[in-house]
């Protein structure tokens, strides 16, 4: 079976897009519940510029 993700201490390899979402905009998990559902915008494709992004706003001090 081949793998859709693998990394190392040099690099992160993907075979398909990764997106991403602010942790505090998923919402907690209701209560007796032990995972939920989470849909992520693709405008938050995990690229360089989304990556940068990030880091910029916890650069200048934002909440990331």
């Amino acid at each position: 079976m081949r793998t859709w993700l693998d990394q190392d201490h040099d690099r992160l390899i993907t075979r398909s897009r990764l997106y991403f979402e602010h942790a505090g905009n998923l919402g907690e998990l209701p209560e007796g519940q032990d995972r939920k559902t989470v849909h992520l915008p693709r405008s938050n494709l995990f690229d360089v510029a989304g990556l940068q992004a990030i880091m910029a706003t916890i650069g200048d001090g934002g909440d990331w």
